[in-house]
């Protein structure tokens, strides 16, 4: 199964057409049947409430099945308790959405049970991967980054390793970064 998820507030999503573009290539890396996603996306496109904030999620299965869960967003929050995952990352499919849900919601679970919000990922040396249920996103200087590899933050045009999914965030999170909200 592939998921992708978003934030629609009035009948707005910021870059919808390029949560559709992630969701068609990550249809594509999985092998799952795609004849159906253009009409799919364009239906998908119709449903989506135009009052208050929602989190609809996409979802592709491996028997041809596309389906649109229609959710409403959690609250807005000012905070989020985070828990470092005390092992390495369990996840086999790191770049795309869906395959790993369970193991995911499970990191949760028990990041939860240690009074945290959500579960961090790290990789080699403590290098900040992701978390379980939530982007990451920080401001290095004045540019966002989700990432540390190489002794230094990620760039967002020469990392090649760099997945669509980080890129994405950075270019979501850029306009929003007001200067005094994140000190230098």
């Amino acid at each position: 199964m592939l998921v992708d998820s978003f934030l629609a507030v009035d009948g707005r999503v910021r870059d919808l057409g390029d949560h559709e573009e992630r969701f068609r290539d990550g249809c594509a890396a999985l092998g799952l049947p795609t004849a159906g996603l253009p009409s799919f996306l364009e239906a998908a496109r119709t449903v989506l409430p135009r009052e208050g904030r929602w989190f609809p999620r996409f979802e592709a299965h491996a028997d041809g099945g596309l389906v649109i869960w229609l959710r409403q967003a959690p609250a807005p929050g000012r905070e989020v308790r985070l828990r470092v995952h005390p092992g390495p990352d369990p996840r086999r499919h790191p770049r795309v959405k869906g395959p790993d849900l369970a193991v995911l919601a499970e990191l949760r679970r028990q990041a939860v049970e240690h009074g945290a919000d959500d579960a961090v990922l790290t990789g080699p040396g403590g290098v900040v991967l992701e978390a379980a249920h939530s982007g990451l996103l920080w401001w290095h200087g004045d540019r966002p980054v989700n990432g540390w590899r190489g002794g230094g933050p990620t760039d967002p045009v020469a990392d090649p390793d760099r997945t669509r999914l980080e890129r994405f965030r950075e270019h979501l999170a850029a306009p929003a970064a007001p200067a005094a909200a994140h000190p230098r």
